[in-house]
């Protein structure tokens, strides 16, 4: 896996930079002014045809998404409401993502309420197709208070979220962490109706520095089996609470979160 995800790397820098222009454009929609005083905006992406980008949980093959805020003023804390991504697959390996446009929320709430936010956001993404091209780009926006109509876009995403898991029928989830050959292995067993024949489990690490790799999943009646190596980021065994451990689990029919694995 790291082999193959350095390979992966070396693509991305060796492709011409002035290139990633051309394959996607990035923008933000300014969106609105909630009533609760957060504002909702978004990073519209827009890709050239057959080129794809990575969710938050890239999967076997892919880099996250990063963003920095940090030059953003009258922002107080902000959240991206992540769309459902497609499940993709080339040389053996699974990842997750989009295709053509993709809309992530942004809700950003103020530090004070009422007056204008200005976005001003760095982001660096993945793109693929026959090779990988890292695009870094920077857009930013004046948010107005005053701006209160919904984005019929925007809110197209929101609706296009992975489902909670109590709404979905998950009854438990239980996680234990073992060791095979000398390296840690989380194991995750989901009481959880069937969400389609095709079924991925991904685990996410909220543990600093802490990755978790894996997506095998093996259905057993109402149970879903799955586990991933735990590793540091450069690819070492790792230490993890089992409670920093979130799971989604990505069906045919619909996606699934869990925040938390027991």
């Amino acid at each position: 896996m790291i082999r193959r995800l350095a390979i992966i790397l070396i693509a991305a820098i060796a492709a011409p930079a002035a290139f990633a222009a051309d394959i996607a454009q990035i923008r933000v929609l300014p969106g609105w002014r909630q009533s609760d005083t957060h504002h909702m905006a978004a990073l519209e992406i827009r890709l050239a045809p057959g080129w794809k980008t990575y969710w938050r949980i890239p999967g076997e093959a892919g880099i996250a998404p990063s963003f920095d805020w940090s030059r953003s003023e009258n922002v107080g804390a902000f959240r991206v409401h992540w769309p459902t991504p497609d499940r993709f697959g080339t040389k053996g390996l699974r990842y997750f993502g989009y295709q053509d446009t993709v809309v992530l929320p942004v809700e950003i709430t103020p530090r004070r309420a009422g007056e204008p936010i200005t976005l001003d956001v760095d982001l660096d993404i993945g793109v693929c197709k026959d090779v990988c091209v890292p695009v870094q780009a920077t857009v930013g926006a004046a948010l107005l208070a005053t701006s209160t109509r919904p984005d019929a876009r925007i809110r197209l995403s929101l609706a296009d979220q992975p489902v909670p898991g109590n709404r979905a029928g998950v009854r438990s989830s239980r996680c234990r962490i073992e060791m095979r050959d000398g390296s840690p292995v989380l194991t995750a067993q989901i009481d959880l109706p069937a969400q389609g024949r095709d079924e991925d489990v991904l685990f996410e690490s909220h543990q600093p520095g802490v990755a978790l790799a894996g997506r095998s999943a093996v259905r057993e009646g109402g149970i879903l089996h799955a586990e991933a190596r735990i590793r540091t980021r450069d690819g070492d065994p790792a230490f993890l609470e089992r409670g920093s451990v979130g799971l989604v689990v990505l069906g045919d029919d619909q996606a699934v979160t869990i925040p938390h694995c027991g």
